[in-house]
């Protein structure tokens, strides 16, 4: 009783492995150069993990490694439903209490089965500022034990030691398939790494640009010139995660390859278990020769034959659930491979749109480049692995199905059994209550005689009263005796019907050697099918292996050209600024010039004015009124001079000024092809 409420509150308890990222936007106005973030749950009040510190960057703050969390949650064990379970992100400078920026909540509840990423936007509550956290929730496959992952290290081991070839020589059936399941696992590393790599890199760069771009938060970070440095850094730390993963489907591999194993032990348990019946059908038929013998070694017989028959039908029933069980495992790891072909295909489909805004030139590049990475053939081998698997389940379940009817007719053989048998024990146990009686009535009525004669000596009044007593005695002794002979008749009846019960046993046991022969060649089908899916699995392996080969030589080319790419157009970026500086100085230069050419005309100003002033006293004097006209009218032509001068210099500033925004436009357009490539 104690063992099955802990097993349904163990039950009722979940631990779900989480992937958080985080981007803090819209922070303004703070003087905190770094920035961490500490993950609280609501019933410790204790951060169980932290962020690493990261720089303030133009009012944003990317936290390019991710933080993992394990979540246990409850389930209420009347509706099924995952109880809430609220964390909190603090984001602040760690330094102190007074240091913290503000903080969100979050409900991973409501995350608990999800199978895809999940964003989150949450407002950072008492917070001077209108700073937004953006969360990436990713929720990762259980953990499986440790003990599995030590056998997996050991089986590589082996594998380095012993080639397949000498397995297939000198090994036999279950040894061949541990080899080839650890050399699958070994030839599937670099694709299930590969695969979730191109995965996980479009989605987080996707999900993360429109995240941003939904709520007009601007990215300031890929218009610096550190653009593509913290870009193959981000990349450099999701391989590293992605290798985790990677590392997590093998080990999911694993278990499947194993639960292969187990079920052809189990095919061994089921021959192990026909020849028991073998046994038990001739040590039945050495027991049915005998004619007669006593009633009670028979008894004991059909007892110790139900016996068997319950522990038969119990190992059955036990048989039948581990079945039921693998089938529903292998079930799920049907509907996880269905999982990651709808991800493969949605980020194909995701992919196209995104690239939609770039130049034709640049569309076909990046067109070509999809279509190279989209590894149609890994689908299509991951569709018949699934078409595989479904087989399997077909044919696992048409085994459940046979043994399903086997235990119906076992049960109704062992309920058989058992009421003939509760038939003849109720048989036997009136035959001795008809012997007890006999005996009784037999030893009766010289106990009475005894008595009459001791009554008659010592009462001889009372003789006439015995003498009447005596006589309804003597009738009470013939009516038994002929009742007991009704018994004997009715005993031999019995006997008669034991020995038909006897016979239909026979042919029971029979029609058991029947199904036991039957169930030698079920056991023979489900091995020879056993052997012909490992080697299908092995060839398929062998295929997925030179394939990946293929496609990661193809992929490192690929990175190599990009990256030779990328120094090419940091080249070209350089350059351009080197022109944008001498451009700037050189307008600078002209502001200085047409300072100076200001200064001049304020000085003419000041000139024509002082020559008003002198017209008062032309009149006065002519002749120095014509000299002074003289002098105006070379001031006035040095004035027209020095104006088409000021024009023709604003006219220079102005072209310069186009040919300064042009170049801006340029360069904006080769920082987002260097953006659009690096991504």
């Amino acid at each position: 009783m104690f063992k099955s409420a802990r097993w349904k509150s163990e039950k009722n308890k979940i631990k779900v492995d989480f992937k958080l990222q985080f981007h803090a936007a819209q922070l303004t106005q703070l003087e905190a150069d770094s920035l961490m973030i500490s993950i609280v749950p609501a019933d410790v009040g204790k951060p169980t993990a932290k962020s690493d510190k990261v720089e303030v960057r133009n009012g944003s703050c990317l936290w390019e490694n991710p933080v993992y969390e394990n979540v246990k949650f409850n389930r209420d064990p009347k509706s099924g439903k995952i109880l809430e379970r609220i964390y909190y992100f603090v984001v602040g400078t760690g330094s102190s209490k007074a240091g913290v920026i503000g903080e969100a909540s979050i409900d991973f509840s409501s995350y608990a089965e999800a199978t895809k990423i999940s964003l989150v936007s949450l407002p950072l509550k008492n917070s001077k500022t209108e700073a937004v956290l953006h969360v990436s929730i990713q929720r990762i496959h259980d953990s499986i034990e440790q003990r599995e992952v030590e056998e997996i290290e050991n089986a590589k081991g082996i594998f380095k030691d012993h080639s397949l070839k000498s397995q297939l020589e000198e090994s036999d059936v279950d040894q061949i398939i541990r080899s080839s399941s650890i050399e699958d696992l070994r030839l599937n590393k670099t694709d299930s790494h590969m695969a979730e790599l191109k995965r996980n890199s479009l989605v987080s760069s996707g999900s993360d640009v429109t995240l941003l771009s939904s709520e007009g938060v601007e990215i300031p970070w890929l218009n610096s010139e550190e653009a593509s440095d913290i870009v193959i850094e981000k990349l450099k730390t999701e391989i590293f995660s992605l290798s985790r993963q990677a590392e997590m489907s093998e080990l999911e591999l694993q278990t499947l390859r194993k639960q292969i194993v187990k079920e052809s032990k189990r095919g061994n348990d089921f021959f192990k278990e026909v020849v028991s019946l073998k046994e038990e059908r001739e040590r039945l038929k050495t027991n049915s020769h005998f004619e007669g013998g006593d009633s009670k070694a028979i008894i004991e017989e059909l007892r110790q034959e139900l016996n068997n028959a319950k522990e038969l039908n119990f190992n059955l029933q036990i048989q039948l659930q581990k079945m039921q069980e693998s089938n529903s495992e292998l079930i799920l790891a049907v509907r996880d491979l269905e999982e990651m072909l709808e991800n493969k295909n949605r980020e194909t489909r995701e992919v196209g749109p995104t690239y939609q805004t770039n130049d034709e030139v640049e569309q076909e590049a990046l067109d070509e480049l999809v279509k190279e990475r989209s590894d149609s053939k890994e689908t299509y081998l991951l569709e018949q692995q699934i078409m595989d698997l479904r087989s399997e389940i077909e044919i696992f379940k048409r085994d459940k199905d046979e043994l399903e009817i086997q235990m119906e007719q076992l049960a109704l053989d062992y309920e058989i059994i058992k009421q003939e048998n509760h038939d003849m024990l109720y048989k036997l146990e009136q035959s001795q209550i008809q012997e007890q009686l006999k005996i009784q009535y037999e030893c009766s009525p010289f106990y009475n005689e005894r008595e009459l004669e001791s009554q008659i000596e010592n009462l001889e009044i009372e003789l006439k009263k015995r003498t009447k007593e005596s006589e309804d005695s003597l009738i009470r002794i013939t009516k038994l005796e002929t009742h007991i002979k009704d018994l004997e008749k009715e005993f031999e009846q019995q006997e008669e019907g034991f020995e038909a019960d006897l016979e239909a046993l026979t042919c029971s046991k029979v029609e058991q050697e029947k199904r036991a022969i039957k169930a030698e060649e079920s056991l023979r089908k489900t091995r020879w099918q056993n052997a012909n899916m490992a080697e299908r699995i092995q060839e398929e392996f062998r295929r997925i292996s030179l394939q990946m080969t293929s496609t990661f030589e193809a992929n490192e080319r690929l990175a190599v050209k990009a990256l030779e790419e990328a120094k090419k157009l940091q080249f070209e970026k350089k350059q351009l600024e080197e022109m944008l500086q001498k451009l700037s100085d050189e307008i600078l230069i002209l502001k200085d010039e047409i300072e100076l050419y200001s200064a001049k005309n304020k000085i003419l100003v000041e000139q024509m004015e002082d020559k008003e002033t002198l017209k008062g006293m032309l009149e006065k004097t002519r002749l120095s009124v014509k000299e002074m006209e003289l002098l105006v009218e070379q001031g006035n032509d040095e004035r027209i001079d020095l104006e088409n001068n000021f024009m023709f210099v604003k006219n220079e500033a102005e072209e310069l000024h186009m040919e300064l925004n042009k170049l801006r436009c340029l360069l904006e357009e080769k920082e987002s092809i260097v953006g659009n490539l690096q991504v």
